[in-house]
């Protein structure tokens, strides 16, 4: 605020204006910000790009053209079994493999599953138990596996071909194999030997992974399609009921938010005796019978519910 003086009829008087401070860029070129969040602010273009929005020159939020949507982000969870978390969009959480925990959930919530322990094992074949894969590994170790403990392993195992989510192979001993979710071919397995098939995996949101049957069920709680199928032409919704009540086709998530039971993938409600496909009336489903959300949680066992 600044005393400016005013040459008037009868004198100079004064008045009190706001006078820009030009090192204050949003004065002086400042626009309406959507943010990621949707909120909208009022700053400058730079200030706008460091919050990842979409800057509008000379614009103020409120007006009729300026209409923030909100970009769906929440944690991903990626890097099995030592998860870390990022705050990303459901695609691009699930491009790199990661498990979305669902739009506004934070990192800050620690949302992750927590790290399994078990033995770790030494060059010197010293052993320790109750160590989790990145303190094995920090250590120098070799993490042995969930669960596991210097009792059952051998600290000099022997290797195997093993199959990974991705479809990739690589030469690792049974317990570290399986610790990262990945499927043993056995000792002096090769994987020149092996094919290591993948296929849709319909994940709780709704959405399609490519990925392993044994990574979609234990560790993204999905619905395998088969092995060789693809996510083009996958419908990963289902029919969700309540109390005999159609609440729609949806995901299963959506679905447990409504506290209904899911009837899914691959599935519609019926709306009309014309209906073709796989269909689910839930008006001949008695209360608690079947299905999957609600009370049961979520969840996937690869079959249809």
């Amino acid at each position: 605020m600044t005393t400016v003086p005013f040459q008037g009829k009868y004198g100079i008087s004064y008045y009190t204006a706001v006078i820009p401070d030009p090192s204050d860029t949003c004065l002086t070129n400042c626009g309406a910000c959507c943010t990621p969040q949707a909120p909208c602010v009022e700053t400058s273009a730079a200030n706008c790009a460091a919050l990842g929005g979409t800057y509008h020159f000379g614009k103020h939020c409120g007006e009729p053209e300026i209409e923030c949507s909100p970009v769906n982000i929440g944690a991903c969870c990626s890097g099995y079994p030592a998860y870390t978390c990022s705050e990303e969009t459901e695609e691009a959480c699930l491009s790199v493999g990661g498990i979305w925990m669902g739009a506004g959930i934070p990192c800050d919530a620690d949302p992750c599953p927590p790290q399994p322990t078990g033995a770790c094992c030494f060059i010197d074949e010293e052993r320790i138990d109750g160590l989790t894969p990145s303190a094995c590994i920090n250590a120098g170790g070799t993490f042995q596996g969930a669960n596991t403990t210097c009792a059952q392993s051998e600290c000099n195992p022997e290797l195997g071909a093993c199959c990974y989510y991705n479809g990739f192979c690589e030469l690792d001993n049974q317990a570290s194999c399986q610790a990262n979710q990945g499927q043993w071919a056995g000792p002096n397995t090769s994987c020149s030997q092996q094919t290591c098939p993948t296929g849709a995996c319909c994940l709780p949101s709704g959405t399609c992974l490519i990925t392993s049957s044994l990574y979609c069920v234990a560790q993204l709680f999905g619905y395998y399609q088969g092995d060789g199928t693809v996510c083009e032409g996958q419908n990963c919704l289902g029919c969700c009921c309540l109390n005999g009540e159609t609440l729609g086709t949806m995901s299963l998530s959506d679905c447990y938010e409504l506290g209904g039971a899911w009837y899914g993938p691959n599935a519609t409600c019926v709306i009309n005796p014309n209906d073709t496909g796989q269909t689910v009336d839930c008006s001949t489903i008695e209360s608690g019978e079947g299905g999957d959300g609600g009370g049961g949680g979520l969840g996937g066992s690869g079959d249809f519910l």
